[in-house]
């Protein structure tokens, strides 16, 4: 009976080594911190239309589109709410054609995570805002509720060391911005413009992440 009572003993302390083992293995676990840095290099496809109103004429509309290439870089800190679940607020300074805007994006990632493997897949989803600046615009009187931003992204985190990630990403995303200026002249000759932006980004990231 003694050696029946060792023997469980032994197994029990055995199984919970190992699962204090696998514990330490999983990376991504939750109440870790990973702070990430990257550079976004890709194209972007800018659409914009115009509604025109001349003091006492009817009003025109027009509509232009350009593609152009997208460079924006960033940092987001991210917290594990939950194993592998993790919160990552960003921010970015995006730089596409003639505008730039500064932007702040809530994200909800997932990281696929095995503790025997260094190579992790995620997916992440983000919504967030943005401030429109453009040397056209600023010359007007305009206003501006600023860019609605939708994000999202898959890609690989490559563990170098035990708390250095190497990061590679493909961004998708959408920003949306409204802008109603006027042009004064005298007080009875001015035009009124109403201008909707649409810019569709899609690019490669590379980035670098600390996990805490």
């Amino acid at each position: 009976m003694k050696k029946l009572i060792f023997i469980i003993v032994f197994l029990t302390s055995l199984c919970d080594a190992q699962i204090k083992d696998l514990n330490r293995l999983h990376y991504y676990s939750k109440g870790s911190f990973e702070y990430s840095f990257f550079f976004n290099i890709g194209s972007s496809s800018t659409e914009i239309k115009e509604n025109i109103a001349p003091f006492g004429l009817p009003s025109m509309s027009s509509e232009n589109e350009a593609d152009d290439i997208h460079l924006h870089i960033g940092a987001s800190a991210g917290y594990y709410f939950l194993n592998n679940f993790s919160l990552d607020p960003e921010l970015d300074i995006n730089l596409t054609g003639e505008y730039s805007s500064y932007v702040v994006i809530g994200n909800l990632s997932y990281s696929f995570s095995s503790p025997t493997n260094n190579i992790t897949p995620f997916i992440k989803a983000g919504y967030g805002w943005g401030k429109l600046k453009n040397e056209v615009y600023s010359s007007r009187d305009a206003e501006s509720d600023g860019f609605k931003v939708i994000n999202s992204a898959a890609g690989l985190k490559v563990r170098y060391t035990e708390n250095m990630i190497f990061k590679v990403e493909i961004n998708y995303r959408i920003l949306l911005s409204s802008i109603e200026s006027t042009n004064i002249f005298s007080p009875d000759n001015y035009i009124k413009i109403k201008s909707d932006i649409s810019i569709n980004t899609i690019s490669l990231s590379l980035g670098i992440s600390v996990l805490l």
